[in-house]
């Protein structure tokens, strides 16, 4: 999905969109897709920061981390509707508050097999304080079925400018034994973080230990 913004009036707002792949034989034959705008939400308030991801032959959505509500999506029109609402996972709440900050999602999920357990989806979020406006990058993970409940958060991401960073996207690559994280500096600046996936799941079992 992609966002497009409104800058002409004070009254533009961000929006979700979703288009199709690019297909070469759509542009010779003069047929190219539209993109179709996600129909949950509000059209007159910014609606941004959802976090896609396949389950099945199903497109879903997280539009809220907490409560961790997930919407299915219709792809030809755009049509959508809460499926699953959870707020099983306190501590992410509770971190909000102590830090006055708003949580969002950021990116897109991956699925993640476990050979140790559950299969689980890994995602972004951020924090975001209300009065410095200061950004927290953050993994964490979700049920591989639904409802899709929140299993645990990662500690803050190691992100270079870290308080002006937004992680933006998310790679596994299981056979390398990687995480890539691509992130963005004051909206100025392009940059990749590269993990081990061991390194990662440190950073869960560190926050375990200070819930």
């Amino acid at each position: 999905a992609i966002t497009a913004q409104c800058h002409q009036t004070r009254y533009g707002v961000q929006q979700m969109f979703l288009s199709s792949p690019y297909d070469p034989t759509a542009v010779e034959s003069g047929t190219l897709p539209h993109a179709v705008r996600l129909k949950c939400g509000s059209e007159t308030r910014d609606e941004k920061n959802w976090i896609g991801f396949q389950y099945g032959d199903q497109l879903l959505y997280v539009y809220s981390v907490y409560p961790h509500k997930v919407l299915q999506v219709r792809k030809e029109d755009g049509a959508c509707v809460e499926k699953w609402s959870t707020a099983d996972y306190l501590p992410l709440f509770q971190a909000s508050l102590a830090a006055e900050a708003d949580i969002h999602g950021s990116g897109s999920a991956t699925l993640v097999s476990n050979p140790d357990g559950d299969d689980y989806y890994l995602a972004l979020l951020h924090y975001l304080t209300r009065k410095e406006r200061v950004y927290t990058s953050l993994a964490y993970k979700f049920e591989a079925k639904p409802p899709f409940k929140v299993l645990g958060v990662s500690k803050p991401l190691p992100l270079q400018g870290s308080t002006r960073a937004f992680a933006s996207s998310l790679l596994v690559l299981p056979e390398q034994g990687k995480v890539v994280i691509g992130y963005g500096v004051a909206n100025a600046e392009a940059r990749a973080l590269v993990m081990d996936v061991r390194d990662l799941e440190a950073l869960f079992e560190c926050s375990k230990e200070t819930t």
